[in-house]
């Protein structure tokens, strides 16, 4: 939810490489490039060009229950735990970023359940693999629900990163679902006064 912090200026990248990469498959080259071992130098993504170096040695796999963003997760070393299939609220601000981890074991499929309040701007929703290892990336534009689904190549602590990258603070919820996650039940259409062939359409037959 915070604002970015300063970044080291010998790597990442700025806003406009992320925004001409983030629709094609040059940005997992580019984040999968910045990492080379336990400790590499890795790239987050953001608005406003600053630039960032985490370590990935610094993850915390600690599970809390929580259902509401907790501060600092303005980076990945201070990802915020969550419980997996638990809607977890948060507020994102202007050119802000937050970070949600959880552990998954190898060969599970998930799925990053994202929905947001504000109707306008581009938010950012990047998924993450072991040692921030970048799998998958999601503009969205809408107030409409969106899921990315991926399936967990290996045990371990994977991340998602919510950012702003185009005027799109504001509330919104992230989930993970791993089967049981509770969706919303539609609610069933009434079919009161529809008439089959050769019926009146409002209480009886013809």
């Amino acid at each position: 939810m915070k604002r970015h912090p300063e970044r080291d200026e010998k790597t990442g990248i700025d806003r406009r490489t992320y925004l001409q990469i983030a629709g094609g498959a040059a940005i997992v080259g580019g984040a999968a490039g910045c990492l080379g071992g336990a400790r590499a130098e890795e790239v987050r993504y953001g608005y406003g060009g600053e630039r960032y170096v985490l370590d990935s040695t610094a993850l915390d796999a600690e599970s809390l229950n929580l259902t509401a963003e907790s501060e600092p997760n303005d980076a990945c070393a201070d990802a915020n735990p969550i419980e997996l299939d638990t809607d977890i609220s948060g507020t994102l601000e202007t050119a802000g970023v937050d970070w949600y981890s959880f552990d998954l074991s190898a060969d599970t499929a998930f799925e990053v359940v994202f929905d947001r309040i504000p109707e306008t701007g581009v938010t950012g929703v990047v998924v993450y693999g072991p040692n921030c290892e970048f799998m998958q990336l999601r503009q969205v534009g809408t107030s409409q629900s969106v899921r990315l689904a991926a399936t967990a190549s290996e045990a371990g602590t994977y991340t998602v990163e919510v950012t702003d990258i185009n005027s799109a603070d504001g509330e919104y919820t992230v989930a993970v679902d791993t089967g049981s996650y509770n969706t919303p039940t539609p609610t069933p259409e009434d079919d009161y006064g529809e008439a089959g062939f050769g019926e009146a359409g409002y209480g009886g037959t013809a």
